[in-house]
């Protein structure tokens, strides 16, 4: 496993992104951060865009966790509303192979044909 701490001025954020084949636990140690996660659909829009679903959209402060596997909202944002604090912890801990692999998304803002939770989102480089 990898553990990493994390600080953010109020207003910073992490953009969308993923963590390909590891779980993680996201723990606020103090502050005030808003996370979003996403899972990845197996299916193509019409426009053969990739399909996100939201499964959450929380906001963590001291003491309060939030997770995610290789297969279930590992796809996520955090804005922080305040100066805050995260320890991250991620299994199996980060390689080559799953930098290489991990990816920045930009997601549309409305709902894709009108179903909630549900967006549009292509691959971007940062």
């Amino acid at each position: 496993f990898m553990v990493s701490f994390v600080e953010f001025e109020a207003g910073e954020k992490i953009k969308l992104h993923d963590h390909p084949g590891m779980t993680g636990v996201i723990r606020c140690l103090e502050g005030r951060v808003n996370v979003q996660n996403y899972t990845l659909q197996e299916k193509r829009s019409l426009n053969n865009k990739l399909l996100l679903k939201q499964e959450s959209s929380i906001t963590l402060t001291a003491d309060c966790t939030s997770t995610l596997t290789s297969c279930m909202g590992n796809i996520h944002s955090l804005q922080a509303d305040k100066f805050s604090r995260l320890i991250d912890v991620f299994t199996p801990p980060y390689n080559d192979e799953r930098s290489n692999n991990s990816r920045w998304y930009k997601k549309d803002s409305s709902y894709y044909q009108g179903i909630r939770g549900l967006f549009e989102a292509d691959i971007i480089n940062n």
